[in-house]
Parts: C-alpha cells; structure tokens; sequence
C-alpha cells in the first residue's frame, strides 16, 4: 500500500525534528568534550557548526505538498500544466 500524502509529510516532519534533535545533541557533546580538553579552536569550531546547522531549514510543508501533487499529476499532462 502506498503512503497518503498526509503521510508522507508527517513522517517527514518526524524525521527532520529527530535529525535536528540528533545534531544538537552531537554539536552539544562536542562543546563539551573540546571544553574538557581545553582546547579553545575546538570549541569554537563546534559552535560555528552548531550555528550554521541552526540557520539550515527544511522546505516548507506547502512545498512539500506541491511536490508531491506534481508527482502523482497525471503522466500524459504537458509540463506547463503540473
């Protein structure tokens, strides 16, 4: 069976916060051990990541539902239609 579109964007959503969360958590234990170590380029190395990651966005939901209609629009159809 093939997933709903509603389906599609709700595991996307799933995936993106749990990738957001996982990156954090990485850049977060990096601050960390650098700290630890002593090592001041370290530390800021692993805070200008952690920013520029923060600044990284998904495509909106309504991009995503655009998409996927373009997707499953009928085959035959000139490209200018979808």
């Amino acid at each position: 069976p093939r997933a709903t579109p509603e389906e599609v964007v709700r595991r996307w959503q799933t995936g993106w916060i749990v990738g957001q969360a996982l990156r954090e958590v990485v850049g977060i234990l990096g601050l960390t051990i650098a700290l630890l170590a002593g090592s001041i380029t370290w530390v800021w190395a692993f805070a200008a990541a952690s920013l520029v990651s923060m600044f990284l966005s998904p495509p909106w939901e309504h991009e995503i539902r655009t998409r996927l209609r373009r997707a499953t629009a009928d085959p035959n159809a000139p490209p200018d239609s979808r």
